[in-house]
């Protein structure tokens, strides 16, 4: 658990809303909502250990 790749997932809507999905789906978060110059980001762990990187494009 929490050795391997970060998965990074391009949202269809705003990080929040895939934030939520994921945790009402069993996953946790592990960071709050970063913002970078090409977007915001947030990283969840999902209930069998792996890490999710939630992706909104600016």
């Amino acid at each position: 658990m929490g050795a391997g790749n970060v998965i990074h997932l391009l949202v269809p809507d705003t990080v929040e809303a895939a934030l939520s999905r994921a945790q009402k789906a069993g996953a946790r978060a592990e960071t709050d909502v970063i913002a970078i110059p090409p977007g915001r980001y947030a990283v969840v762990r999902d209930p069998d250990g792996n890490r999710i990187g939630l992706f909104e494009a600016a």
